[in-house]
């Protein structure tokens, strides 16, 4: 955690400065200012960072074990958040037959994952980019019926609904954003190791 984050338990509670060892709960609204970033374990296989001038807030988090934790196999994992604004970067793992789900709301639809997945994801009022680096990654707009594949190597745009998809290969911004997404995933990764911010398991 770098420069100015704060948080609020819910909508209704006062925002305090965010600890850099925090335990974090659903309800939990976290922001970041100007120059500023956070990376948050929502669970052990859905991390998160977010940039600065990001609003991320935890809608719900769902996680089932199977007996005894240290010896028998966990079996499903369920995060939801909701992208008020910002950019997060966001990685994501399926542990063998295990179930898994990282679903991200934002102005435009909702994108999801149930597999490995590494993507950038920047929200406004009326835009929405999404970088896929890796993995399989569902977009569901606000309006669609039906949810959109978003191939990895591929940078996806909703401006107000209007869709576009290019691949990132031909985009300079998006050749960027991939290589900056596969460095923040090896941090991300590593914070799960160090056991920091990590929800409770």
């Amino acid at each position: 955690m770098h420069g100015t984050v704060s948080v609020q338990s819910d909508r209704y509670s006062p925002e305090i400065p965010l600890d850099k060892n925090a335990t974090l709960a659903v309800g939990a609204i976290v922001r970041t200012e100007s120059a500023s970033d956070a990376s948050i374990a929502l669970l052990p296989n859905a991390l998160v960072r977010l940039t600065e001038n990001t609003k991320l807030e935890i809608l719900s988090l769902s996680l089932t074990k199977d007996g005894n934790e240290t010896e028998d196999p966990m079996l499903d994992r369920f995060a939801h958040v909701k992208l008020w604004r910002g950019t997060i970067f966001l990685s994501h793992q399926r542990r063998g037959t295990a179930r898994a789900e990282f679903r991200i709301t934002t102005s435009q639809g909702e994108a999801t994952t149930g597999a490995l997945a590494i993507a950038k994801l920047e929200a406004g009022n009326h835009h929405v980019r999404l970088t896929s680096v890796s993995g399989q990654i569902l977009f569901l707009p606000r309006e669609g019926k039906k949810a959109e594949q978003i191939p990895p190597g591929n940078v996806a745009e909703w401006n107000s609904g209007v869709p576009s998809l290019v691949p990132a290969a031909t985009d300079r911004l998006g050749q960027e954003d991939s290589q900056q997404a596969l460095e923040v995933d090896q941090e991300l990764r590593a914070l799960v190791v160090q056991r920091r911010n990590v929800l409770p398991r």
